[in-house]
């Protein structure tokens, strides 16, 4: 998965729409929180086995890529979605 490509497309598929984007930059600092305070923020649960049933799901997307994505999503909401565009600075 190219989260690059995924967060451009999701920033532009929200960028008309003020409480969608709200919604993402609150997510985006929840789950900052969540990564930064809570010393269990990196387990996914992957199975589990509760009166003799069995649970399993797979992770398509960890909490520390999502964050990435969140993020990006933001920084396109903040500057703009030409993501080729570098501004770059040489010193001699």
């Amino acid at each position: 998965m190219n989260l690059a490509r995924l967060a451009l497309s999701a920033a532009k598929g929200t960028r008309t729409n003020a409480v969608a984007m709200q919604s993402v930059r609150d997510e985006y600092t929840a789950l900052s929180l969540e990564l930064l305070t809570s010393p269990d923020a990196g387990k996914e649960l992957t199975s589990a086995t509760v009166n003799g049933q069995t649970f399993s799901q797979s992770t398509t997307i960890t909490k520390a890529s999502r964050l990435l994505l969140l993020e990006r999503v933001v920084w396109h909401y903040d500057n703009g979605f030409n993501s080729t565009t570098r501004t770059r600075v040489f010193f001699s």
